[in-house]
């Protein structure tokens, strides 16, 4: 399910693996450990560049929390940082 959030002009970077596209991140995805997550913190942020329309903002999130790989009694601290930009497809309205 995660890969129908990327475009296949997205590019990725996990852990210093780059990708881009659907297909390779689904490939990647898939080899991945089972994981647990636990969200502690999380902040949203806008980002308008100098003379663009303030409504087709992109969109600065950061996520902090605990992972726990596998059946890893203890879980690590993650920071996640996503950039959210709005599609400029109109085929895509609402997806």
């Amino acid at each position: 399910m995660l890969n129908q959030l990327y475009k296949d002009s997205s590019a990725v970077i996990w852990n210093g693996n780059a990708m881009s596209g659907v297909g390779p991140f689904s490939e990647f995805y898939l080899k991945l450990p089972v994981t647990e997550h636990q969200v502690v913190s999380y902040d949203g942020q806008p980002l308008v560049a100098p003379g663009t329309d303030p409504h087709r903002c992109q969109i600065l999130l950061t996520v902090t929390g605990i992972v726990k790989y596998g059946d890893e009694k203890d879980g690590k601290a993650f920071v996640q940082v996503f950039i959210l930009c709005p599609d400029s497809d109109p085929s895509r309205k609402g997806t």
